[in-house]
């Protein structure tokens, strides 16, 4: 349910760029949102999770929806729309390393071909998508670039986001 706001954040973006190529890269992302899902709804059939059953009768938990309406709060303005963004962006990508790195080789001799084969989410951790995030960093650039985020302005997303920590903005 959360890659529902995170599609909704770009689109967003999109929708609030001047740039083809900002806006190209944010419907990129969306697309490969979607993509994810239709990998996700795959490999729950494989264990006879039909997307009729759980997959979309499971009620959202308060804790993302919650965070989803952030996402989308946030995201009525640029700057705090991109330090959202690209905090999931890079968290994403970090999994995606760890998965590749420490999950994977375990368990992929432990998987049928038959299920590796029907669109198991874990063996797409290793190709672009997931692990080249180049596009869409470039894209984050190119709106700081048009809307730098001033120190105040950062700050309260800052704060928003690590909800306590101790960051300190030089």
């Amino acid at each position: 349910m959360y890659s529902r706001y995170y599609a909704q954040a770009y689109a967003l973006l999109t929708a609030k760029s001047s740039s083809f190529s900002v806006i190209s890269s944010a419907t990129q992302t969306i697309l490969n949102v979607l993509k994810e899902i239709n990998t996700r709804t795959t490999l729950c059939t494989t264990f006879g999770v039909s997307e009729e059953t759980p997959l979309t009768q499971t009620p959202e938990s308060p804790a993302t929806a919650a965070y989803g309406a952030y996402l989308i709060d946030v995201g009525r303005g640029t700057a705090g729309n991109i330090v959202v963004l690209l905090s999931c962006l890079l968290g994403y990508g970090e999994v995606g390393l760890w998965l590749m790195s420490n999950v994977w080789p375990t368990i992929h001799s432990q998987l049928s071909e038959a299920t590796i084969a029907e669109g198991n989410q874990m063996k797409d951790y290793p190709r672009g998508r997931y692990l080249n995030v180049k596009m869409s960093l470039e894209t984050i650039g190119a709106c700081a670039a048009v809307d730098p985020p001033l120190k105040h302005r950062l700050r309260s997303g800052v704060t928003a986001c690590c909800s306590g920590s101790v960051v300190r903005l030089v």
